[in-house]
């Protein structure tokens, strides 16, 4: 009986620093277990990134922010969906930026997209940049949201746009009463929300 006991803590402990390893890779890929992270989202995601991009409502579109890009397969397929646009995709791990600069390579060497990494609470990018900035799946990894959307909304030219896609089940009630909070209070001019069985989207202008 004790014996059992100890088999069964042993094995709910062992789950526990799996989740909380897995965890850790999910908002900062690196050393051991970051290319199997980085794999997985190059295939899980293509379907939410396709989704979004269909759905954003641009006029003329020149520079193109995308953060926290992990594999990098999301600034690929805004370079080849906005092709005569500049993409910057910028990831806060050395892992994820080595992984998407691979991936991307031929669009990195005929100049249309960057890969950098920052963290998206400190980007220090040179203000009014950009007409367009996504961020896919990746909010819930914010440490700060409010500090997050502050320093995008300075790097947004006048009439840009803002979007913010994730899977639904992640995006519950209170993150989203949160970001719409946070949109009236940091000045941001309006913001549509869509949504469909998977995705939700916010497109929040400026």
């Amino acid at each position: 009986m004790i014996n059992s006991v100890i088999f069964i803590v042993v094995i709910i402990i062992c789950l526990y620093l799996i989740f909380k390893a897995l965890s850790r890779q999910g908002s900062n890929p690196n050393g051991f277990g970051a290319k199997f992270m980085l794999k997985r989202w190059a295939k899980k995601n293509n379907s939410l990134y396709e989704w979004a991009i269909k759905n954003t409502i641009v006029d003329d579109v020149h520079d193109i922010l995308d953060l926290g890009i992990g594999s990098g397969t999301s600034s690929k397929a805004l370079a080849n969906h906005f092709k005569k646009a500049q993409v910057v995709g910028i990831d806060k791990s050395k892992d994820a930026v080595e992984y998407a600069r691979t991936l991307n390579k031929e669009i990195i060497d005929r100049g249309q997209v960057g890969i950098i990494q920052g963290d998206v609470h400190q980007l220090g990018l040179k203000k009014n940049s950009f007409d367009l900035v996504y961020v896919f799946d990746n909010i819930l990894y914010w440490e700060d949201l409010e500090k997050a959307l502050s320093g995008i909304h300075v790097l947004m030219r006048d009439n840009a746009s803002l979007i913010i896609a994730e899977r639904i089940i992640y995006l519950n009630d209170d993150i989203q009463l949160l970001i719409e909070g946070l949109i009236k209070e940091l000045g941001f001019n309006d913001f549509r929300v869509i949504e469909d069985e998977q995705f939700v989207m916010y497109q929040i202008n400026k």
